[in-house]
């Protein structure tokens, strides 16, 4: 139960991650233009 656990997090935590800095990364290049 703890290895899935781990390998969920190791699948989900940088998808998350990804997507935050994808959205970030727009949000700043909209407020520069």
């Amino acid at each position: 139960m703890q290895i899935c656990e781990l390998l969920l997090g190791l699948i989900i935590f940088p998808l998350l991650g990804c997507m935050a800095y994808m959205t970030f990364d727009n949000e700043v290049l909209v407020n520069f233009k």
